[in-house]
């Protein structure tokens, strides 16, 4: 799993610097921290780092003390990685697999309505019906679900929507949990992750980093 954080700079100025990272729970591991500097537009300058995770044993597993410090000379800046909620499942030895899916969504005006479409194929010999979409994130609901039939050796579109009700500068990666029907017995598969972000725009970048 991948966390992702925005480092924004104004002016000239490379993005070189040390990372670290700590404060994880058990539950988990952190392991590389890399950067991917932004294509340049107007007088802003930004950047990606991003914090892999390995997850742990199957259960529920929440980080909400961890954290990324940069060291640059003998200056040091710790940043918080928020909540992140996580449940981990236990593998299945066959699944619907998952084969399109939407990616993410990022701009300066969070979008009100964030659509999802999943293309999952069924490599069983019996069908699989998609019952429910399961997630928990206080700033979003769920609307316009129904149950979808795959019959074998089929594909079929999941679609549902989140309506957003976050506010300007709010970052989420959302990995929804699908749960599906075959046969008598029921079970839960992780979709995709979408990664959310609204970035204020450069004006009110610009304030920001001037400290107004």
């Amino acid at each position: 799993m991948e966390l992702h954080l925005y480092w924004i700079k104004a002016g000239n100025g490379n993005f070189s610097g040390t990372f670290r990272v700590g404060g994880f729970p058990s539950c988990v591991k952190a392991g590389n921290v890399g950067l991917t500097e932004l294509p340049q537009r107007g007088e802003l300058r930004k950047a990606i780092i991003h914090v892999t995770l390995t997850l742990g044993k199957p259960g529920r597993c929440v980080l909400n003390g961890a954290y990324v410090e940069l060291l640059r000379g003998n200056r040091s800046k710790r940043v918080p990685l928020g909540r992140v909620e996580v449940v981990i499942l236990r593998p299945e030895p066959e699944m619907p697999v998952i084969t399109q899916y939407i990616g993410g969504s990022s701009g300066s005006e969070p979008p009100r309505e964030v659509l999802f479409s999943y293309a999952i194929l069924n490599p069983l010999s019996e069908p699989v019906e998609v019952l429910n979409v399961t997630f928990n994130l206080s700033d979003f609901r769920l609307e316009s679900f129904r149950p979808v039939k795959i019959l074998p050796n089929q594909m079929a579109n999941v679609t549902f929507t989140l309506v957003n009700t976050t506010k300007l500068g709010s970052l989420y990666v959302i990995r929804p949990i699908l749960v599906y029907r075959v046969g008598s017995e029921t079970y839960l598969m992780p979709a995709e992750t979408y990664h959310f972000d609204t970035v204020p725009d450069d004006e009110t970048l610009k304030k920001m980093l001037e400290g107004h």
